[in-house]
C-alpha cells in the first residue's frame, strides 16, 4: 500500500490514550521518518497489536533507531443470541443467562442453551461438565460449522455468579468470571487499573486493564487471578461494560 501522509502508514489504528514516554518520543518520530504497521492476519478481533519503528539522523549524521509495541484491546459488550449471530465468525462475544437444553452427556464436546424466553438458542463448543436447565454465562468465539452458528467457548460460568470473596480464595492463576460489580475509579486514575466492588460493599479488587472504565460503571469481568506485592488482582482478559438480560 502506497504512503498515507508522512511515514507511509500501512494501515490505520487507533492507539491507546495512555502511553510511555518511550513511545511518545517513538511517536513523534514517526510523524518525520517512521513507519507503523497492524499485521493484516492473525490477530484477534477483540486485540490489534500495533508495531511502531522509527529512524532518527541528527544533524551530525548520527542515527538512532528504535521499537514498541503497543496491543490495542477492545471493551467487550454483552450481547443476546440473536445479535451475536449477526457477528462475524472471530467475534469474541459475552452472553449471559442462557438455560441450557441438553447436557454434556448427550452430545460429545458439545451442549446446546437457549434464553430463557426461548428466543434463540445455539450450540455450545465445550468439553466441561454442564447439566440439563442450568443457568449458564458464556465467553466465546463464534464460528460457523456445517451452516450452524456455534460458540467456542473460552469459559462457561456455571448456576449462580462467582462473588470475589469466592475468587480470592482460589490459587494464583485461576480463571474466574464475576459479574455485576461496580468500577470505583475510572482508567483515567491509574495506567492500566481500575477498582470495583460488590453493590453492598463486601468486598473489592483491582483489575488489570488497558480499556476504558468509567467510575460508577456496571461491569462484569473475566480474566485470572495475580498477586502483586501481596495484593489479589485479576489480570482482565475480557471486560463487559453493558450486561444485558435476556
Amino acid at each position: 500500500m502506497g504512503p498515507a501522509g508522512v511515514g507511509g502508514v500501512e494501515r490505520v489504528a487507533t492507539l491507546p490514550r495512555r502511553i510511555t514516554t518511550r513511545a511518545a518520543i517513538v511517536l513523534i518520530a514517526v510523524c518525520a521518518l517512521g513507519r507503523v504497521s497492524v499485521p493484516a492476519s492473525g490477530q484477534s478481533p477483540e486485540r490489534t497489536t500495533i508495531v511502531i519503528t522509527a529512524t532518527v539522523t541528527d544533524s551530525s549524521g548520527n542515527t538512532s533507531a528504535a521499537e514498541i509495541e503497543l496491543t490495542v484491546v477492545r471493551r467487550l459488550r454483552g450481547t443476546t443470541l440473536r445479535s451475536a449471530k449477526s457477528l462475524p465468525d472471530g467475534a469474541v462475544i459475552h452472553v449471559t443467562d442462557l438455560v441450557t437444553t441438553t447436557s454434556d452427556s448427550d452430545f460429545d464436546g458439545v451442549f446446546y442453551a437457549q434464553h430463557a424466553d426461548r428466543s434463540s438458542g445455539i450450540g455450545i463448543l465445550w468439553n466441561g461438565s454442564v447439566s440439563r436447565g442450568e443457568v449458564v454465562s458464556v465467553v466465546g468465539a463464534l464460528i460457523t460449522l456445517h451452516g450452524e452458528r456455534f460458540i467456542q467457548a473460552q469459559i462457561v460460568d456455571r448456576g449462580p455468579g462467582m462473588t470475589l470473596g469466592g475468587a480470592k480464595s482460589l490459587a494464583d492463576g485461576a480463571t474466574v468470571c464475576v459479574a455485576s460489580l461496580l468500577a470505583t475509579s475510572s482508567s483515567s486514575d491509574f495506567a492500566g487499573l481500575f477498582y470495583a466492588e460488590h453493590a453492598d460493599r463486601s468486598s473489592g479488587i483491582g483489575i488489570l486493564w488497558n480499556g476504558s472504565v468509567s467510575r460508577g460503571e456496571v461491569v462484569s469481568v473475566v480474566g485470572a487471578l495475580i498477586t502483586l506485592h501481596g495484593e489479589r488482582f485479576i489480570q482482565a482478559q475480557l471486560v463487559d461494560t453493558s450486561p444485558t438480560s435476556p
